[in-house]
């Protein structure tokens, strides 16, 4: 029986949603941001990836025309929605995380999802550290197949943690706090809580009063 021709990945669907008021939230597959509109711009939370938050961009100056975007949350620090800032840089938004952020971008073997770590403990992120996870254990939070070879640019089969940075493009916080931290933007007051070690070691919650 003849196999039939791989396809190319589809677009996650997208949808921006309203929760209550002024805070929305946007979907990307099974990925969601938020959105607060304020009367003196936009607050988001954790826009995915540079194309979702490239789509987001033009969304917003649709639905909300006149509103730029003031700051950007990270909710943690696991890479993955770390480059879509960049799309925002016209607005000169400010970052936010919990500080330990900065710690897991300074050059060391940062905190990683699912069981990715450094098994060999050489300080460096190798393929089969970010591959063996997801081939054993399906549906564990870690990265695609195939994932690990597309920022591996000299194809060494492993990264130092500064070269693993750069691939990524990320953007990192100019603001950063340690256990709680209450924004107060467009005179809305938004609090932001370090919820203990879980997920991430530098992870956010976001309340909107």
């Amino acid at each position: 029986m003849a196999l039939a021709a791989p396809t190319s990945p589809r677009t996650p669907p997208r949808v921006i949603l309203q929760i209550k008021g002024d805070l929305w939230r946007a979907g990307n597959g099974n990925w969601w941001s938020l959105i607060y509109v304020t009367p003196d711009g936009i607050m988001l939370v954790d826009p995915i990836s540079p194309d979702f938050a490239a789509w987001l961009k033009g969304e917003l100056v649709t639905r909300f025309p006149g509103k730029a975007v003031k700051y950007i949350v990270y909710s943690h620090s696991h890479w993955i929605t770390w480059a879509a800032p960049a799309v925002f840089a016209d607005s000169h938004p400010h970052i936010v995380g919990q500080e330990r952020i900065l710690k897991n971008m300074d050059g060391r073997y940062p905190h990683m999802p699912g069981d990715m770590v450094d098994r060999n403990n050489d300080g460096m992120i190798e393929a089969e550290e970010i591959d063996i996870p997801t081939r054993e254990h399906f549906g564990i939070c870690g990265m695609f197949p195939g994932y690990f070879a597309s920022i591996d640019r000299n194809h060494s089969g492993h990264l130092t943690p500064a070269q693993w940075w750069a691939a990524q493009g990320v953007v990192p916080p100019d603001i950063v706090y340690s256990e709680r931290m209450t924004l107060v933007f467009g005179g809305r007051h938004i609090e932001l809580v370090f919820p203990g070690l879980n997920h991430a070691d530098d992870g956010t919650v976001v309340y909107f009063r």
